[in-house]
């Protein structure tokens, strides 16, 4: 499997840009409004939602694989099927996961849950079940697993996403969790061709998590 440098550079540079502009945009807001004493995940859900049209633009104009944009209503069961296999998947692993001793060791995982429930039911229902999961979607499988879809078989484009989902949480843990449930996201992504669908069961399966973990 064999790809030219810059088809890399055209799957890589959307992924350094969302890092960096969601990042320093996350960075702003907190250093702007910092006097207000509002929960840390509010301004990670507003950078999200920021980096978004950035993100939306890049999906625009690059070469990629789009998902169908004619609303097909015999094509819904299917969808919804996805979605359900997506939050089954992510509740179970989130299970297995839980019981690991990984959860433990990874200060990075430590951290990044502080951030995550950090904030009232209403932020981490704004953020953690539409704002990132928007954002995430769009990004991984997109832009990422749209382009990798041009230049290699399915398999191997969904593979591929599915770890640049994972690696980009910085942690042992989530590049587990994204990892596996990527794969099963760009399964139903490839499958669907439908971004709704995959934000959706992002969204579900975080709310789903929080809910049953409160």
């Amino acid at each position: 499997m064999r790809m030219k440098k810059n088809r890399w550079f055209q799957i890589l540079y959307p992924i350094a840009v969302y890092y960096l502009f969601y990042n320093l945009l996350y960075t702003l807001l907190r250093l702007l409004f910092s006097g207000l004493g509002l929960p840390s995940l509010l301004w990670l859900g507003l950078a999200s939602l920021g980096t978004v049209p950035v993100m939306y633009h890049i999906y625009k104009t690059l070469p990629i694989v789009r998902e169908t944009a004619a609303i097909q209503w015999k094509k819904l069961p299917e969808e919804l099927l996805g979605i359900f296999a997506i939050v089954a998947a992510g509740l179970l692993f989130n299970l297995i996961l839980s019981h690991t001793p990984l959860i433990g060791w990874s200060k990075g995982y430590i951290e990044a849950n502080r951030t995550l429930y950090d904030g009232g039911f209403a932020v981490k229902l704004f953020v953690n079940g539409m704002a990132i999961p928007i954002l995430e979607e769009l990004v991984y499988r997109g832009i990422v697993l749209g382009q990798l879809r041009l230049w290699m078989s399915r398999g191997a484009a969904i593979a591929i996403s599915a770890f640049c989902f994972g690696i980009m949480h910085f942690n042992i843990v989530q590049f587990c969790y994204g990892f596996v449930v990527g794969l099963v996201i760009g399964f139903v992504y490839d499958r669907t061709s439908r971004l709704w669908v995959v934000m959706a069961a992002h969204g579900l399966t975080n709310i789903l998590a929080l809910v049953l973990s409160a």
